[in-house]
C-alpha cells in the first residue's frame, strides 16, 4: 500500500506541529496508561476532498458512498529528550476503524515515522485480518521519538461510509538490563547515591546502607538500621530523571519522592532563613493556642545541630473534631512525602491521617511537613504532584488512633496537629521555626490573633535558653517535661 506522497508528508509536518498543541488538551506520558484520542485530529490528506468528511459522535466519517478518501492522524505523543537509563521507552499504539457491513474490501492503514519532510519508515498493523466491520487495527512496541520535528502518523485509506472512532495510545516501559548509578535526591534533603551493589540512603537523620542491584524500572534494594530490617523500593516514574520510593523500617512506613542530582543546600550561616510561606496553613480564627519552638511540648523533634527538644509547632484548635478546620498547602511545591499516621493497623488509603511533606518551589532546599491531615476526597494527591500556596489539603484530623499504637484503640479527640520545617544547609539538617519562613503578611494575622505575639521570637524559645534549662528524653519521649520552667504554648487567652 503506497499512501503518502511529497504534499501529503508537506501536510504532516504542518499536524505533527498542531499535533504537539494537541499534548496541551491530551497530555501522553510514559506510563502504562491508555490513553484514547478523537479521531477528530484526523484530517483529508488531500483537503479538496475533506468535504465528504464529517466530525460526529461517533467518530470521523466518509459519507460518499462512492469515493474513498485518504486520511491521515497524527499522534500527540509527548517524547523525551533523554531516553531512560533503566527503562526502553515503547508506545503501542491501535486504531478503530467501522466499515460498511456490505464492503467486502479490506481496511487498509499503515503507520509512517516522518523526520522533517523525510520518510523514516513505514509500518504495517500487526493484525491482518482487517475484514471485519469493526476492526482494531494494531502496532507493537514502537519508539519513542526525541526529535523535535520527528512524530508518527497512521495513514489510512477511508472506504465509503467507514467511520474511524478512535485512537489508543499505551505507554510501555519495559526493564532493561542497565544499572542506575549516580546522585539523587529524596524530598528535599534526603541524598541517595546508587552504585551497582551497594546504595547509600540518608533518610530522616539515618545513614542507611543498602544492598542490590538497582536495576530496572521498580527494584527492592535491603540494609539494617539497629538490627531493624530496612526494605527500600524504588519506582521510577518518570525516566531518569525522578520516582517514588517506599521504605519500610520494621512497622514504619514512609513513602517519599526522589528526583535525579545532589540535594539543595544554603549556609544559613551567610544568608537569612527565607521567608517563602505565602499562606496560612489554617484559619487563626480557628486556633486555641501554640506551642512554642524548642517547648517540651509532645515529644522530641530535633536536628543535625540540636538534641532533645521540640523543632516544630503543634497547633491547637478549638474544635476538635474531624472535617471541620481546613489545612492549607503554606508553600508553593512539590508532594515528596505522603505517608498515613493513623495507628491501630490501619491500612494506608492515601487519605487519612496524612502526613504530607512539601518542597520549596522557591527554595528546594526547604521542605514543610504537615501532620494529621484527611486530605480532601476530591482531591487526587500523589507523590511529585504541584501544589500551590493556599490551596486547600482537606482537615484537620483531630479524631484518631495514634500512629505509636500499632495493636489499635478507640480514637480518640487529639489536642492537636503540628507543622515542622526542615533547611538542608551546608553542614546538616536544621529545623527552623515555621513562624521564620512566614511572610509579613502572614505573620501578620498571628499579631492580630494574640497581642502576645509582638514579633517572630515570641513563638520561640532561644536555643541559649533551652540549652539553660535541657531536657531529657527516653527516645523521643521527655522524661521531665513536666519539670520544665520554660513555657510551652502561647494561647488566645
Amino acid at each position: 500500500m503506497k499512501i503518502m506522497n511529497y504534499d501529503t508528508r508537506i501536510i504532516n509536518l504542518l499536524l505533527l506541529s498542531l499535533a504537539c498543541i494537541a499534548l496541551l488538551i491530551f497530555p501522553f506520558r510514559a506510563s502504562s496508561v491508555n490513553h484514547i484520542i478523537p479521531a477528530t485530529l484526523c484530517k483529508a490528506s488531500d483537503p479538496s476532498t475533506s468535504v465528504e468528511l464529517k466530525s460526529r459522535e461517533s467518530g470521523l466519517e466518509n459519507l460518499s458512498q462512492i469515493n474513498t478518501i485518504n486520511v491521515i492522524c497524527p499522534l500527540p505523543v509527548r517524547v523525551y529528550s533523554e531516553q531512560s537509563k533503566t527503562s526502553e521507552a515503547l508506545m503501542d499504539l491501535k486504531i478503530f476503524v467501522h466499515k460498511n457491513e456490505n464492503d467486502s474490501v479490506p481496511i487498509e492503514c499503515e503507520l509512517t515515522h516522518q523526520v522533517g519532510f523525510s520518510l523514516e519508515e513505514s509500518l504495517l498493523p500487526t493484525n491482518t485480518n482487517t475484514d471485519q466491520t469493526l476492526t482494531e487495527l494494531n502496532w507493537k512496541d514502537i519508539s519513542y521519538e526525541k526529535y523535535a520535528l520527528s512524530g508518527y502518523v497512521i495513514s489510512c485509506v477511508m472506504q465509503p461510509q467507514s467511520v474511524i472512532s478512535a485512537i489508543q495510545i499505551t505507554g510501555n516501559v519495559k526493564d532493561s538490563d542497565e544499572t542506575l548509578v549516580g546522585s539523587y535526591c529524596a524530598g528535599a534533603m534526603n541524598p541517595i547515591e546508587f552504585g551497582e551493589e551497594v546504595t547509600s540512603l540518608r533518610y530522616l537523620g539515618n545513614d542507611i546502607t543498602l544492598t542490590g542491584k538497582p536495576t530496572g524500572s521498580e527494584f527492592t534494594l535491603l540494609g539494617q538500621i539497629n538490627e531493624i530490617e530496612v526494605k527500600a523500593t524504588f519506582k521510577i516514574e518518570n525516566p531518569v530523571e525522578s520516582g517514588s520510593l517506599r521504605l519500610e523500617v520494621g512497622s514504619i512506613l514512609i513513602n517519599g519522592w526522589f528526583t535525579r542530582g545532589s540535594c539543595a543546600e544554603v549556609n544559613l550561616a551567610d544568608v537569612d532563613i527565607e521567608k517563602i510561606s505565602t499562606s496560612n496553613v489554617i484559619s487563626t480564627a480557628q486556633l486555641k493556642d501554640i506551642s512554642l519552638f524548642r517547648s517540651s511540648a509532645g515529644h522530641d523533634a530535633s536536628d543535625d545541630f540540636e538534641s532533645c527538644r521540640s523543632m516544630k509547632h503543634y497547633l491547637e484548635p478549638i474544635e476538635k473534631e474531624n472535617s471541620i478546620n481546613l489545612i492549607y498547602a503554606p508553600i508553593t511545591g512539590t508532594v515528596v512525602s505522603l505517608s498515613g499516621e493513623e495507628g491501630g493497623g490501619f491500612v494506608d488509603d492515601q487519605k487519612t491521617n496524612q502526613r504530607i511533606g512539601i518542597k520549596s518551589s522557591s527554595n528546594p532546599a526547604y521542605e514543610i511537613i504537615l501532620y494529621h491531615v484527611d486530605v480532601l476526597e476530591d482531591l487526587d494527591l500523589v507523590l511529585g504532584q504541584t501544589i500551590v500556596g493556599g490551596q486547600t489539603l482537606g482537615h484537620g484530623r483531630l479524631v484518631r488512633v495514634n500512629s505509636d499504637d500499632p495493636e489499635g484503640s478507640v480514637a480518640d479527640a487529639s489536642n492537636d496537629f503540628d507543622i515542622s520545617v526542615s533547611v538542608g544547609t551546608t553542614s546538616g539538617v536544621a529545623n527552623v521555626s515555621y513562624f521564620s519562613i512566614a511572610s509579613d503578611t502572614v505573620f501578620e494575622e498571628y499579631m492580630d490573633w494574640n497581642s502576645k505575639i509582638t514579633s517572630r521570637e515570641s513563638l520561640m524559645i532561644s536555643k541559649a535558653s533551652r540549652d539553660e534549662y535541657p531536657l531529657s528524653c527516653d527516645g523521643e519521649e521527655f522524661t521531665n517535661g513536666n519539670e520544665d520552667p520554660l513555657p510551652r504554648w502561647i494561647s488566645d487567652k
